[in-house]
């Protein structure tokens, strides 16, 4: 790929042509105009994640472009109406944190598999059985986030999802977050209080001990109050208290029963499919709103149900065929971007396929 450089451009890259290799892009649309960088690849979310901070090691170059692929400069009446300088270093920066990563579909699905795995990696640390305070293995959690039809979000951390995704499991299967151990020494002007923020918090005091300035507390609490604990030993003591974790995460050894997790999850999929009997032959709207075309086969099947568009085959054959169709895939871009689907017929009327289209320039 070639970038020819323009007389009155930035002095990166040279004069005459340079060539490109190994480039990821950003792109970032604002005020009806795409704007796009050329990066190294997975160095962009490194420097996200604040691991790369030198901007030469992430971008082939720190001239903006309209088109990449194609060597063209953004214009500096563009930068300057959108982004308010022509200071292209940081305009790069802004569309370092902004911009969209693009990805080939194999990258993109790398992506989302390993962002999968985070999140049931942290659920599997963060969480216990209420009843047996054991950890489940990792293969339940993927299995129900799988039920539950999760998506990941490659704008949110893996962390944040995984906390966003705890209480849809707790619909299928008893799990919370495991509770933290704290060690605090507090004042005794203090044990009212605290006993009140114990009380409200739900806290367990597992040991308390006599010191020579009050009395030392060993608790285990919810992670989504340490906060508060925090702020009152320092605050309410007047920096005369003391705070240590002890333990993140207090959990017991071995795993969780799975016993309670099959029947969870037997449940959820009777759910899911105990309303296909119900179903009629014609046109039927699903819940998400997609008509559909049924036909009913032989007393008693259910047939094949396509989670992601709601559509029901009763021929195997049509069913396989349906994953490779354009309705599955751009149901799948919706999914992806958090939006409901849609039925076959809406599809080329849809604004989400009018974008892509105007973007490739297809008419």
């Amino acid at each position: 790929m070639r970038v020819v450089e323009t007389t009155d451009g930035p002095p990166r890259p040279r004069a005459g042509q340079k060539r490109l290799t190994n480039v990821a892009v950003v792109r970032y649309k604002k005020g009806g105009v795409r704007f796009e960088i050329a990066c190294y690849k997975n160095k962009v979310l490194n420097w996200r994640n604040g691991i790369e901070t030198d901007l030469d090691e992430v971008v082939q170059t720190t001239s903006v472009f309209s088109n990449v692929s194609k060597g063209v400069f953004a214009s500096q009446e563009d930068l300057q109406r959108v982004f308010g300088t022509t200071d292209q270093v940081e305009i790069v920066k802004i569309i370092l944190q902004k911009g969209e990563l693009q990805v080939s579909d194999k990258e993109r699905e790398l992506e989302y598999a390993t962002l999968f795995k985070d999140v049931v990696s942290i659920v599997v640390d963060k969480c216990v059985n209420p009843e047996t305070q054991r950890p489940y293995p990792a293969g339940i959690i993927e299995r129900t986030l799988k039920e539950l039809h999760f998506a990941v979000d490659p704008k949110k951390t893996a962390k944040q999802q995984a906390m966003e995704a705890i209480p849809s499991i707790q619909k299928v299967f008893p799990i919370e977050r495991a509770k933290m151990r704290l060690k605090m020494a507090l004042p005794k002007a203090l044990h009212k209080q605290f006993r009140e923020l114990l009380s409200a918090e739900n806290a367990q005091v597992e040991r308390e001990s006599a010191t020579d300035e009050g009395t030392a507390f060993t608790v285990l609490i919810d992670p989504g109050s340490f906060r508060k604990f925090d702020s009152f030993v320092h605050k309410q003591s007047d920096r005369k208290g003391k705070l240590e974790v002890l333990s993140l995460a207090v959990v017991q050894e071995g795993v969780s029963d799975v016993h309670v997790v099959e029947k969870g999850l037997e449940s959820l999929q009777l759910k899911q499919t105990g309303n296909l009997e119900a179903r009629k032959t014609g046109q039927h709207t699903t819940t998400e709103g997609v008509k559909v075309t049924t036909s009913t086969g032989s007393k008693g099947s259910a047939g094949k149900r396509c989670a992601t568009c709601g559509a029901i085959f009763e021929d195997a054959g049509k069913y396989r065929e349906h994953f490779k169709g354009d309705w599955h895939k751009h149901n799948l871009k919706r999914k992806m971007k958090g939006l409901p689907p849609i039925s076959e017929e809406e599809v080329e009327n849809d604004p989400l396929l009018q974008e892509e289209k105007q973007e490739y320039g297809i008419f």
